[in-house]
């Protein structure tokens, strides 16, 4: 099934960064990038990976043009449903960044409706921190997030809060936590 609703896409994505990200304190960071407008919100519906690594290109020039600060969420919604094809996707942009020298400038974050960290069940509630309503890449400028981190009173107690809190729910508010817009069990 191809998505070519962006709108939707898009809005579908800011709803579950106000609701789940922002709402649940998810990444402490986010509010202040949503209130101050720069956080970025790029589709590509095409399922090519030329065109979507091209796209991750533009959108690395784009983010870093806009502030300082700023940050790039490019949704996908056509093509990596499946979360193997979508790291294997991951892989070759992490590449394309080392490649263009940009490590170290720019980092990749990975959000997917199906993610799986290592070493966990499906069905782990500490992967619902990083399941969004489509596959993306979260782009993020290295600096700005060196500065959130400095200010920041705990960082490395942010996984942790961040699991406690979605152990504490039940399965269904899990998947309420993705699925407001849509239903990932039909997959």
């Amino acid at each position: 099934m191809h998505n070519h609703d962006i709108t939707n896409v898009e809005a579908s994505t800011l709803s579950w960064v106000n609701r789940v990200v922002v709402g649940l304190n998810l990444c402490p960071f986010a509010n202040a990038v949503v209130k101050s407008n720069d956080l970025l919100i790029k589709t590509e519906i095409s399922d090519d990976i030329t065109l979507v690594l091209t796209t991750l290109v533009d959108q690395c020039d784009a983010v870093q043009r806009v502030s300082a600060q700023a940050t790039m969420l490019l949704l996908l919604p056509n093509g990596f449903d499946d979360f193997n094809d979508y790291l294997d996707l991951v892989d070759l942009a992490e590449a394309l960044l080392d490649d263009l020298d940009l490590q170290g400038v720019l980092q990749l974050a990975t959000f997917h409706p199906y993610y799986q960290f290592n070493d966990t069940d499906v069905d782990d509630a500490a992967n619902y921190s990083n399941r969004s309503p489509y596959p993306m890449l979260h782009i993020l400028q290295e600096a700005a997030v060196e500065q959130a981190v400095e200010k920041h009173p705990d960082t490395d107690g942010i996984p942790q809060r961040n699991i406690d809190l979605l152990q504490a729910m039940s399965h269904d508010e899990l998947n309420l936590l993705v699925n407001h817009e849509m239903n990932l069990n039909d997959h």
